[in-house]
């Protein structure tokens, strides 16, 4: 799933994803790993921070500066021309 800074889930996703609305978020957990990534990410004008969650404890996965590669548009189709338009 994504999800906004606010926790709430967007209305896109990428190609061949879809978000499960049946699957419920720890609030608190997602809060620590949401300060997590806004501590690595700090510095960067764009990122993707990917972290985990595995027994009870927070891990650092990798960081992504073009998510899919660039290459994996989001559905529906306006919020890939909404995403590109910030690099122009």
């Amino acid at each position: 799933n994504i999800y906004d800074k606010n926790l709430d889930l967007v209305s896109f996703n990428f190609e061949n994803f879809s978000n499960d609305t049946d699957y419920i978020l720890n609030m608190n957990i997602c809060k620590q790993m949401l300060l997590v990534s806004e501590k690595i990410s700090k510095i960067l004008e764009f990122a993707r921070i990917d972290l985990y969650y595995i027994k009870e404890k927070i891990y650092f996965g990798e960081i992504t500066f073009t998510p899919g590669g660039c290459l994996t548009p989001f559905k529906p189709i306006k919020y890939d021309y909404l995403m590109g338009s910030y690099w122009n």
